[in-house]
């Protein structure tokens, strides 16, 4: 059996189309279990009104505890072999896609199954880039294709096996933005076994007005940070220096959407100075991402002002 896992907070615009793409899928033992992490919409009345029609469904309702929370709590009720974690703006893109995902479980070595990304917004849909592969090791899956963001840090989108799950406790420090890197990539490192990709899309991704990417937020900016250090300090003795430095500049380079603190932010200076440490370092990106950051590096205040439009200097990250 598949447990798919969906968080739920004030989405009802978008609900009945998540829900509708989970039941539809040929493959049908399912259980959804959906976690109402107390939406004020009418979110919790479209999720009971499903589960009255059809009794895969599984609601909880709860207080508002965040994303992390209500993924763990619907985790713990899970009773599936595997599980897939779905958010309650996106979709699944076919209806044969937990299907195809499964086969792929060919031995008990295999843990988890990824696959491409659609990218959706203002009704455009375009396919994420990602470097593609069959089957790798924990640990290739880990260096070449996170650290490097080769492929996506999503938590969602993935089938996992169960166990694998079941024993991981969760993210070991509290973090908004970058919360799904930090999960994915400490999952991983603590595991042994193998990652297969399916090359076609096997989640869609809305992006609107309310998305976390979307926000300029200091706070959320020095999330990026916060995670950085942490996977540095947690994987400096395992992985090549080369990796984490990569990892931060791409945590540095997703920072940007949420403001710029100045090039006096130590972090900034941190992220520098490794750079010009290794500069080849550069050469793990696809070139578009490459240039991006190389170009925050040496032009990251005049970017922030002229182009972008997006400095965020108050009082506190002043003193930062």
């Amino acid at each position: 059996m598949i447990s798919i896992i969906i968080p739920v907070y004030n989405v009802a615009p978008y609900l009945s189309r998540c829900l509708d793409s989970c039941l539809s899928q040929t493959y049908q033992n399912l259980e959804i279990i959906a976690v109402d992490d107390g939406s004020t919409d009418e979110s919790g009345l479209i999720l009971d009104k499903y589960a009255e029609k059809d009794v895969r469904i599984k609601v909880i309702h709860q207080a508002n505890g965040g994303h992390q929370k209500a993924r763990r709590v619907g985790m713990e009720q899970a009773e599936g072999d595997f599980l897939y974690f779905l958010d309650s703006d996106d979709s699944l893109p076919h209806v044969t896609i937990l299907q195809n995902m499964l086969d792929l479980f060919t031995d008990d070595d295999v843990q988890i199954v990824i696959g491409r990304l659609n990218l959706e917004k203002a009704g455009k849909v375009s396919l994420f880039p990602s470097d593609v592969f069959e089957r790798v090791d924990m640990l290739v899956y880990l260096t070449r294709y996170l650290l490097c963001g080769r492929t996506g840090w999503n938590v969602w989108g993935k089938l996992y096996r169960s166990s694998m799950l079941k024993a991981f406790q969760g993210n070991p420090i509290p973090v908004i933005a970058g919360e799904d890197a930090l999960f994915l990539i400490t999952l991983v490192a603590s595991k042994q076994g193998s990652v297969c990709m399916l090359n076609k899309p096997v989640y869609n991704y809305l992006i609107h007005s309310g998305s976390i990417s979307q926000t300029k937020n200091i706070h959320y900016l020095k999330d990026n940070f916060k995670v950085a250090n942490y996977v540095e300090a947690a994987l400096k003795n395992r992985v090549d220096k080369s990796y984490l430095t990569a990892f931060r500049l791409l945590c540095f380079s997703g920072s940007f959407r949420y403001g710029w603190l100045g090039g006096n932010y130590y972090e900034y200076q941190k992220t520098v100075q490794q750079y010009q440490n290794n500069p080849k370092v550069l050469r793990f990106f696809k070139f578009s991402k490459a240039l991006k950051i190389w170009l925050l590096i040496h032009f990251g205040e005049f970017l922030s002002h002229y182009i972008y439009h997006n400095s965020l200097c108050d009082n506190e990250s002043k003193n930062s």
